[in-house]
């Protein structure tokens, strides 16, 4: 249960990564063309000490991104190879809904 848990959350953190390095490629391809470019309209980000800037947080948004990936497809793939089910219950629910609708 944990373990499926986990990987639903690493999942979801690898879709935080991935609209992170989304937005910040945006701003790369902005200060490449020397234009200056902000975050969140707070933080000012011009020439190479900004471009440095957003290759770093690109890294680490990548970073982010593949490795809830991986570690959530991992922790999902054991949750399904190691969780229990019990028969008896699924086939109980089967009957259950089949005799409602006859």
């Amino acid at each position: 249960m944990v373990v499926g848990i986990a990987g639903w959350l690493l999942l979801v953190f690898s879709l935080f990564g991935a609209r992170a390095f989304y937005f910040l490629s945006a701003k790369w391809v902005k200060l490449a063309w020397h234009k200056e470019a902000d975050l969140f309209g707070k933080i000012k980000l011009s020439g190479i000490k900004g471009l440095k800037h957003i290759e770093n947080l690109l890294d680490w948004s990548y970073t982010v991104m593949i490795l809830g990936f991986m570690f959530g497809l991992f922790c999902m793939i054991a949750f399904m190879l190691t969780a229990q089910v019990n028969r008896f219950t699924i086939y109980q629910c089967y009957y259950k809904l089949h005799a409602k609708y006859k």
